[in-house]
């Protein structure tokens, strides 16, 4: 399919580009085969960067042509301040990479010209050329396989959760090596997350067409809870950490403790995982939910007990073990500390399975957008 839409797109850009200027033609082919090899983004987030850089790259190259016309030898220096701009666009959120690049090659292709056509005829045919080429573009793009925004965000969600399954998979620990792989995945989560929230912003700025809308404000809750559970698991594994840590450095036996935190995170993990599981084995929203519970506005518990037994009863047996052994080696200071940790532990806990049946309603809404 891509070679397809290479070919099209490619042999369509170069004809109508000829017809309007033979010797400038290949302009417009330039133009879509630039555009194909960065073929991660968005269609429309693609083309309307592109032709933004060009077109500020072209403008700044013709006025710097103007001002420095009796001294060519000079033309040179501006290009210094406007490298320096494009660096800027590049790492900006509306333009990127692609923005930033197409701003400083469109003030090169002006400024590095000498001996040939005036410079602003020269710009005119150029921007004329990268129009041609980025509607056959687009035209060959929505005929063949559309690469909207609106389906990244929805891919980039489906592959978030799927790394968020990963970490639960990982979160019942039995040594330090595994708390260091479980940090990792929870760094990768969160560059899912700043993915997602990308996708999610070109996705609100391109046009619909005929095309379903994207439903901003699902998503941005969906954004919200996945950014709330990122910081919950950071701050589960560093109190898990924590406890490990003190236990281990006062030559107190962690094990039993161990033991009884793992099952309560067992539970965690079973309760979202059995959740997450529900979105990611179906292809279709409109197949997460039975047509009675769109309308009645019921989904399936899952393991909802964990979070209606409140903070107070999380861990609660670890409480006791702690108490057990500590008190007998009458180490009341490493206890306290223990016992706080393990209720941040459970107040976080207990918060990402609030934040899970967010997700789950944000979910549902989703499945009655589709219908």
């Amino acid at each position: 399919m891509f070679s397809l839409k290479c070919s099209i797109s490619l042999g369509l850009a170069m004809w109508l580009g000829m017809l309007f200027d033979k010797q400038n033609g290949f302009w417009a082919g330039l133009t879509v085969a630039s555009t194909l090899a960065q073929g991660k983004l968005a269609t429309f987030t693609l083309a309307n960067a592109q032709a933004q850089g060009i077109t500020f790259g072209s403008v700044y190259g013709v006025l710097v042509c103007s001002v420095f016309q009796k001294i060519d030898n000079l033309r040179f220096l501006p290009l210094l301040p406007w490298i320096i701009f494009s660096s800027f666009l590049k790492h900006s959120r509306i333009y990127g990479p692609t923005g930033g690049i197409s701003a400083l090659l469109g003030a090169v292709m002006i400024l590095g010209r000498k001996n040939y056509d005036p410079h602003n005829e020269f710009a005119i045919i150029r921007l004329t050329e990268t129009f041609i080429g980025l509607s056959c573009f687009i035209l060959v793009e929505f005929i063949l396989y559309p690469k909207r925004a609106a389906n990244l965000a929805r891919n980039q969600l489906h592959c978030t959760l799927d790394i968020l399954k990963e970490c639960m998979n990982q979160i019942v620990q039995k040594d330090h090596q595994e708390l260091q792989e479980l940090m990792k995945k929870q760094r990768k989560l969160k560059s899912k997350i700043q993915d997602l929230k990308k996708f999610c912003f070109n996705a609100e700025l391109e046009p619909g067409f005929w095309f379903l809308p994207f439903n901003a404000t699902c998503y941005k809750k969906l954004q919200d809870s996945l950014s709330k559970i990122d910081d919950l698991f950071y701050f589960i594994i560093y109190n898990i950490n924590n406890i490990s840590h003190d236990f281990q450095n006062s030559g107190v036996d962690y094990k039993e403790l161990q033991k009884c935190m793992n099952d309560e995170l067992k539970k965690l993990k079973e309760s979202v995982i059995s959740s997450i599981s529900t979105f990611l084995d179906k292809p279709s929203l409109i197949k997460l939910f039975p047509d009675d519970d769109l309308e009645e506005g019921k989904f399936s518990k899952i393991n909802d007990q964990i979070t209606d037994r409140g903070i107070s009863c999380c861990f609660e047996r670890s409480k006791e073990v702690i108490d057990r052994i500590l008190s007998r080696q009458e180490k009341e200071e490493l206890k306290e500390k223990s016992i706080i940790s393990l209720y941040a532990l459970g107040y976080c806990i207990n918060n990402m399975l609030k934040e899970i049946k967010d997700i789950k309603m944000a979910m549902k809404e989703l499945a009655q957008w589709e219908r």
